[in-house]
């Protein structure tokens, strides 16, 4: 009987070995794969994203402008002189919608 128990326990062993081997060899592929990817793994901005963000900077530097202009217009809005011209108004948003559509389609 007790041959037989050690027999047993000898298999237990060697299945416990080789999922542990199985294991280490798994995380040692896993662990290659990861090196691998970040060796490739690059970023690269491109041009549009670059001119957004100098269009972005630009617009950073120009706010005190604006916000005389605003000053300008709110003072004409409360003081009833500030007239819009639709048409005007208008026409200025269907050339930009135009010249969008026309820039994304391209």
């Amino acid at each position: 009987m007790r041959i037989e128990e050690s027999n047993q326990q000898v298999a237990v062993n060697y299945i416990r070995e080789e999922t542990v081997n199985q294991v280490a060899q798994q995380n040692a592929r896993q662990a290659e794969e990861n090196k691998k990817k970040a060796e490739t793994d690059k970023l690269s901005i491109s041009q549009t994203a670059d001119s957004i963000s100098k269009t972005a900077s630009s617009a950073n530097g120009s706010e005190q402008f604006r916000a005389d202009k605003v000053a300008e217009i709110k003072a004409q809005v409360e003081s009833g002189a500030y007239n819009v011209a639709s048409q005007s108004v208008a026409e200025r948003m269907i050339a930009r919608i135009g010249s969008f559509v026309k820039g994304a389609s391209a």
